[in-house]
């Protein structure tokens, strides 16, 4: 400001003007410089030339001195603007530098800028602060730019097994894997996720982000298509010692919980279907299928999420005990033969092809034992218990005999042969040895003629059957007489006079 300028001198540090009284001389121009290109308030000034102008009567001395002059030198406003003021989560306030330009530096300082956002969180809105830094940046400053910026949600992905087994619930029981996440915030960020349905078969598995960071991630694929695999049963009786007695019938038997393995615990469960066998037949281990087979929870149905390994381990059908009844008694035949026609067999299934075959031990008289066996298709089906005899009465047999004879002094005795013997047994092979006997010689009268007396055995009888003695089987009744007459006498008188 050239108006300023006085002339004159110091004088023991007073200033003295030098000029006329009613003069005025006017500075013209003023080469100067600073001490340096800096901002600063309070600068020295270095002036190297005036020209002054106005009045003729004046020049400036060579040994002219110029004061001390003090200028500011201004920070250089400079503008800040962005493309696009959002970024993603990083877990970072910085700002994507290169969204934004600065305008107003000159060319050749060296200027950077930088700046942050106020929060590293997730927002619409979020105050932005800059920041110059360079050698020359002191000599600037930020006069525009933009004052709020967004963070957007940072997109992640899960990877992992997203598929199951059947459960009975819906809850995700695989541990995933969340992909781009920022490095730090892993302990902050987990997934949880539930299934569409528990049921078994395709699902949809829904998937969201928690935890204390969770609100700066957005989760791509929230919604997965899944499986949910049938969970795998057996059926099995190993161990359960089922068994029955044989009916006629094949072994069936409804389901029970102590025969199905595998199922989700925890459930309430009921069964539907049956385990039998495929024939009715008596044996320790027989094979089981199953049908009609349901798993119900709490009255549903829920047999659709379950898949079946098979049937394992075996039933038995036992014998059913049978015993025989009936008379178990015969008349000496000369045979083991017992007549079954006429037995019962008790515990019999109706219309089951079973029948008695059976022989006493022995064919003799007396209490035998008898051994009788079962038979026909269904005889395996049966055990038959007990033990069994029959009593074998003695045959009867009659010897008949009729004599007639004149008293002659003499015992009657007869040889008994085959024919007096009725009652034998047909085709055996007897010979018979045997007397009978009239006991004494007299006459038994009825007046002039005498009466039938019975004959007796003499020493007893012996009978075999092809060499064998068999007396012992038969009761003998003695049908068998003699009749002896009196002897005639005839008198003459010869032998009248010799008595």
């Amino acid at each position: 400001d050239t108006s300023m300028a006085k002339f004159g001198k110091f004088v023991n540090g007073a200033f003295v003007n030098l000029l006329v009284s009613g003069d005025t001389l006017n500075v013209t121009s003023i080469a100067a410089r600073y001490e340096d290109a800096l901002y600063g308030l309070t600068k020295s000034v270095i002036i190297t030339d005036i020209a002054i102008g106005g009045n003729d009567n004046y020049k400036l001395a060579p040994e002219c001195e110029f004061g001390e002059i003090y200028s500011s030198i201004y920070k250089k406003d400079l503008a800040i603007s962005a493309s696009d003021t959002s970024k993603v989560y990083d877990g970072e306030a910085d700002i994507i530098v290169s969204n934004y330009t600065i305008t107003g530096v000159i060319s050749g300082d060296k200027v950077f800028f930088d700046g942050s956002y106020a929060s590293v969180n997730v927002a619409e809105t979020v105050a932005l602060s800059f920041s110059l830094d360079g050698d020359d940046s002191a000599n600037y400053r930020i006069n525009t730019a933009p004052e709020t910026g967004s963070i957007n949600p940072r997109p992640v992905t899960v990877s992992g097994v997203f598929d199951k087994e059947y459960d009975a619930t819906v809850n995700l029981v695989s541990a995933l894997t969340i992909n781009n996440l920022v490095e730090g915030d892993e302990a902050d960020v987990a997934v949880t996720g539930a299934y569409s349905t528990a049921n078994a078969g395709d699902v949809t598995l829904n998937l969201s982000l928690t935890g204390a960071k969770a609100a700066n991630y957005s989760l791509t694929n929230n919604a997965i298509a899944a499986t949910i695999a049938q969970k795998v049963i057996t059926i099995s009786v190993e161990g359960l010692g089922l068994t029955k007695v044989y009916d006629g019938s094949a072994f069936v038997k409804p389901v029970t919980a102590d025969m199905v393995y595998g199922l989700v615990e925890g459930g309430a469960y009921t069964f539907m279907g049956t385990i039998s066998t495929s024939d009715k037949l008596a044996a320790d281990a027989k094979a089981i299928a199953l049908d009609g087979f349901k798993v119900l929870d709490n009255g549903a149905d829920v047999t659709a999420n379950y898949s079946f390994a098979g049937v394992s381990g075996t039933v038995a059908i036992t014998a059913k005990a049978v015993t025989v009844s009936g008379n178990l008694n015969k008349t000496y035949d000369a045979t083991n033969y017992i007549d079954v026609s006429s037995l019962t067999i008790e515990g019999k299934v109706a219309g089951d092809n079973l029948y008695l075959t059976g022989a006493f031990v022995s064919p003799s008289y007396g209490d035998r034992e008898i051994n009788f066996a079962l038979n026909g298709a269904d005889k395996g089906n049966y055990t038959l218990v007990g033990s069994y005899s029959g009593y074998i009465s003695k045959k009867t047999i009659t010897i008949s005999h009729s004599f007639t004879k004149v008293y002659d002094g003499n015992v009657y005795t007869v040889t008994v042969d085959r024919e007096m013997v009725s009652g034998l047994i047909s085709g055996r092979v007897y010979a018979i040895t045997a007397t009978l006997t009239s006991g004494d010689k007299n006459v038994v009268r009825n007046g002039n003629v005498g009466l039938p007396k019975p004959l007796t055995l003499q020493g007893g009888i012996v009978i075999t059957d092809g060499g064998v003695d068999v007396t012992h089987n038969f009761e003998v009744i003695i049908d068998a007489t003699v009749t002896i007459n009196p002897a005639p006498l005839v008198l003459t008188q010869a032998n009248l006079e010799a008595q």
